[in-house]
């Protein structure tokens, strides 16, 4: 019996090896792929090709010796199909967000420091030669002037296709850092990580993702250790909810009329999406002639561009990686809304290199939640 039970603890103990190297693959293929995205040089449909099928490889050789939740099985399959019926390559983005949970809520013994600390290096390493090269060499110069509320400003894209995918990328390095930060060394590295923050907004003057960074910096600091404690349960449904109310917001934004100096505070997007609207119209499947229309809210974009179904799906799945947790720490919640709200302002919330760090970090959550019930 002794050697029975110690035979099946060796197996499951290989078995969280590989997934846990395995999702260390998968974090260095994001992040090299997200850095390379953002550059604007290589086509979206080749990276997120190559994301898709490492994913999927992982998804079908754990499937082999782990037995899924039917729920996610049927989730995965009516994804599948929804890309499928929309000829849209980019839209398996969604299947891929639900083979990474199906794969985390069922193991949660695997290493997930050692998975955020694979994905924080790669993604810095990347960062920084790009940041090197467009210094050194102008590599992959798309400065901007533009005209923003009362004046010009210039804006740097320190080697990205824009400024504010710079940020982006830099939010995601942030995002597996606030999950590698230990109680030792919390406020320091907090501090460290604002000055970094603020020198790269002097340069690419991005106003949203550096505001999220600031005020996640600033939440984590005031909590403390208490940021990894769980909190109450109705909080953490509320946070959850999170999307369904940004998209409601949303829809009332593009079906009312606007405040004329809030436009002008946001560049005028109000009026880009009523007039998107308006010429259009919203509609069950996707419309390739607004895929490459300049959107910065992910709700609008994922509901005009890309259909009622898959906005639905992709609303569903972003609600689901909260509230499926029995407990949430506050650093989650923190991570969660300022991922969320990104997606407001930004077309942030099919990237991986944000979706990620996250879903590693709750995945965590789900192991500590479990081996604290066990102990009882």
């Amino acid at each position: 019996m002794l050697i029975e039970k110690q035979l099946n603890q060796d197996l499951e103990n290989r078995e969280n090896e590989f997934i846990t190297k395995s999702f260390s693959i998968i974090a260095i293929v994001i992040s090299i792929s997200a850095m390379l995205q953002g550059l604007g040089i290589i086509g979206d449909n080749i990276l997120n090709g190559v994301q898709a099928l490492i994913v999927l490889i992982i998804y079908l050789r754990i499937s082999s010796f782990k037995k899924f939740n039917i729920l996610y099985l049927t989730a995965i399959f009516f994804s599948f199909v929804i890309a499928l019926i929309n000829l849209a390559p980019y839209m398996f983005s969604a299947s891929m967000m639900l083979m990474i949970m199906a794969i985390l809520d069922q193991n949660y013994d695997i290493d997930y420091r050692r998975i955020l600390l694979v994905y924080v290096k790669s993604c810095a390493i990347v960062f920084s030669v790009i940041v090197i090269a467009y210094y050194a060499f102008n590599f992959n110069n798309h400065d901007v002037t533009m005209w923003r509320i009362d004046k010009i400003i210039y804006r740097k894209s320190i080697g990205f296709d824009q400024p504010n995918v710079a940020m982006m990328e830099f939010l995601g390095i942030t995002f597996g850092i606030f999950g590698l930060i230990t109680d030792k060394k919390r406020k320091l590295s907090l501090i460290l990580l604002a000055i970094i923050t603020g020198i790269i907004y002097t340069q690419t003057v991005s106003r949203t993702s550096t505001i999220l960074i600031i005020l996640s910096i600033f939440l984590l600091f005031i909590l403390g250790k208490k940021a990894d404690n769980f909190m109450p349960k109705f909080l953490s449904k509320i946070v959850s909810l999170t999307p369904i109310f940004l998209m409601g917001i949303s829809l009332y934004i593009l079906l009312h009329p606007y405040s004329d100096t809030l436009n002008t505070i946001l560049s005028g997007r109000l009026a880009l999406y009523q007039e998107y609207y308006q010429t259009y119209g919203v509609h069950l499947l996707g419309r390739d002639n607004l895929e490459n229309a300049m959107f910065d809210s992910g709700y609008l974009q994922s509901l005009l561009s890309k259909g009622i179904l898959f906005a639905s799906q992709l609303m569903l799945i972003l609600t689901w990686m909260g509230w499926r947790l029995k407990s949430m720490s506050w650093k989650s919640a923190i991570l969660l809304l300022a991922y969320f709200s990104l997606g407001f302002t930004e077309t942030a919330l099919q990237h991986f290199e944000l979706f990620f760090p996250i879903v590693i970090i709750l995945g965590n959550d789900i192991g500590k939640y479990k081996n604290e019930k066990n102990l009882f």
